[in-house]
């Protein structure tokens, strides 16, 4: 975070007031590009997204603190991975901006309306337990060894 000028974490922003300053529909841009670059977050929340101003005075935003990430050599966008990060970010997005950001957000990442209403029915839920994110996590590393070890370039 050194390293991106004037960085804030979105959730700073939020806290002090300051969530009119962040572009969502450059949030789920952002993501549906990480997934399409095989990029798993795994705990992606406010937290871990900063916005830095460049030296034009635009907003940048940038994915941090990725201990659990996975890196995929093709696309992730349409599988259950890219849909626990969505489902993580958009719960964060729902409950300080509503209904029609995320869905807004989610059109933008690139989600029909089949798939968006299904997201915001489990948004309004509680989070997902820790043994249910560890299982989730143990799958995908399967699923990352088995596409590296399985798959032809």
């Amino acid at each position: 975070m050194r390293e991106i000028q004037q960085a804030t974490a979105l959730t700073e922003l939020v806290s002090s007031g300051h969530q009119n300053a962040i572009d969502i529909g450059v949030l789920y841009v952002m993501v549906r590009h990480m997934h399409e670059t095989g990029f798993y977050h795994g705990r992606l929340d406010l937290r871990n997204i900063v916005r830095g101003i460049d030296a034009d005075g635009v907003s940048d935003y940038h994915i941090i603190d990725t201990p659990y990430a996975m890196i995929f050599p093709g696309s992730i966008a349409g599988t259950a991975m890219a849909w626990d990060d969505l489902r993580q970010l958009s719960g964060y997005v729902y409950r300080i901006w509503g209904t029609e950001v995320v869905r807004a957000g989610l059109i933008g990442y690139g989600l029909g309306k089949k798939e968006s209403h299904k997201m915001m029915g489990i948004l309004p839920r509680s989070g997902v337990p820790l043994l249910m994110r560890n299982l989730k996590r143990f799958y995908f590393g399967l699923r990352l060894r088995f596409f590296y070890k399985y798959e032809i370039f």
